[in-house]
Formats: C-alpha cells, structure tokens, sequence
C-alpha cells in the first residue's frame, strides 16, 4: 500500500468499498505474485498484479455482465467487473486496464475528490459529511 496522495472521494461509501473489493479480489486471484495499491497522484488510485497479464479480447469485453476473464478462476459469476462499470459510469470516474505479460494494473480516475489539508480537518470532514448526507454547508 503506496499512499503518496491523500484526497477524500466524494461518492457512496458501499459503492466505493465494493468497487476497491473487486478490484483487489480479482487482482489477488489472476496473479501470480504480489499485488499493490498506490496513488500516484491526486484523485488516482492503481491496483496492480503480476499475473500473466490479459488479452486485449478480454479487456474489451471485460465489465459485461456475466463475461469472465481466462485463467485459473473457478466460480463467480463475471458480475464484479460489471459493478465496477456501473460504479464508474454513476461518478463519472475513468477506469483503465493496462496489461502485459508482467501483470495487469486497473486505474481509477475519480472525477471529484478533494485534497487533505491538514490546516482545518474539522471543516473538511463536516464538509464530507454534509456532502454525504446532502445537508448544506453552514
């Protein structure tokens, strides 16, 4: 875990967890070494492998409902990369998969985040909470 940025992600924390989940999950499954987490940079978080990589066929269609990937897998479903898409599509947040034969890294872009600032983490954090909850800023 590389956490070189801190930022806050404005979304639903089920929908973020679950996506974070899948992506850790199948990068846990597919490879055959360690996996990281790293953000590069503000509003950017990586999940990389070192499995066999995927083909370029597979990442086309990965994200369908009920497509799965090749590999050593048994069971599910092909949903989870499906949420993920959805996610994505509901934030307005870029994903991108890049494979080799290294490994396969999933990008997450987030739309909307907002850098830590550790002046006033009172204000931030009840400014989150007020964007969660949908209550205006007093």
């Amino acid at each position: 875990l590389d956490l070189r940025h801190e930022f806050y992600i404005f979304a639903g924390m089920q929908h973020f967890e679950h996506t974070l989940l899948n992506l850790v999950q199948n990068a846990l499954i597919y490879s055959t070494g360690p996996v990281s987490l790293h953000a590069p940079a503000e509003g950017v978080l990586v999940v990389r492998d070192q499995g066999p990589g995927v083909s370029a066929e597979v990442i086309s269609c990965l994200g369908e409902p009920f497509n799965r990937g090749t590999g050593k897998r048994s069971g599910g479903h092909g949903l989870g990369l499906a949420f993920v898409h959805s996610v994505c599509r509901l934030y307005n947040w870029k994903l991108e998969i890049e494979a080799s034969k290294t490994g396969t890294a999933v990008t997450l872009r987030f739309s909307e985040f907002a850098q830590v600032q550790q002046k006033d983490s009172f204000s931030e954090k009840a400014a989150l909470r007020n964007v969660e909850t949908g209550s205006p800023n007093c």
